[in-house]
């Protein structure tokens, strides 16, 4: 079976047991879908399934899963050693030390 159709038969599995409540049968069959087709993060994929179970938000589309996973991949280096990006309007930034020198 290709890697499309897997995910497609994973998907109908989640939504069934999403909408049915059924919490535990979601929890097996996302971990399941995540060591077949994914890589891994245990404790990432578990904060996951907690948040959407939090909101109620469905765990389908599951590509959404991966796109989570790589941003906290890609923000998890400097955020994880306390390393805060100096945007345009934060204090410190040149054009928030301007606009204190200007008034505006």
């Amino acid at each position: 079976m290709e890697r499309a159709a897997r995910i497609r038969d994973y998907e109908i599995r989640l939504r069934a047991s999403f909408t049915a409540g059924a919490r535990v049968m979601t929890s097996r069959v996302f971990r399941k879908y995540v060591a077949e087709l994914c890589e891994p993060d245990p404790a990432f994929d578990e904060l996951y399934l907690e948040g959407c179970f939090a909101t109620g938000t469905d765990v389908c589309p599951l590509r959404r899963r991966d796109r989570c996973a790589r941003f906290a991949w890609d923000t998890s280096g400097p955020l994880a050693k306390g390393v805060r990006a100096t945007s345009p309007s934060s204090p410190g930034s040149a054009r928030s030390s301007a606009s204190r020198r200007t008034g505006r």
